[in-house]
């Protein structure tokens, strides 16, 4: 490592920290509300309930993980009057837990795709 090299990291380091938005995009909020509003036609309960699940984790996976982040924070503790994560709160633990590890996991994720890469 040239001297170079430890002078950025350095600097890196003392930088302040930046900040992390409050809230999603609204057309991200939107597009979670759709899904679990909107019931599955011609499935069974199960069916319809797996299929609302997979189409919130391939949301989910679509956010980056400063995203993920908020939104896991929101949703892990929820406050009166916050629709997204009262329309979260009906479903069955078991799935709900799942999608929040699921976001809890987006900062690993994304260094191993990045490591991947490289």
């Amino acid at each position: 490592m040239t001297a170079n090299d430890r002078r950025k990291r350095r600097l890196l380091a003392c930088a302040p920290p930046r900040p992390v938005p409050a809230r999603l995009a609204e057309e991200t909020e939107h597009a979670l509300l759709e899904i679990l509003r909107v019931p599955v036609a011609g499935a069974t309960l199960r069916d319809a309930f797996d299929h609302k699940e997979r189409e919130i984790g391939e949301a989910f996976a679509r956010l980056t993980p400063v995203e993920a982040l908020v939104l896991h924070r929101r949703l892990a503790n929820p406050v009166a009057g916050d629709e997204l994560a009262a329309a979260l709160g009906r479903l069955v633990v078991e799935r709900r837990e799942r999608l929040l590890s699921f976001l809890q996991g987006a900062r690993r994720r994304a260094a191993l795709a990045g490591a991947q890469r490289s």
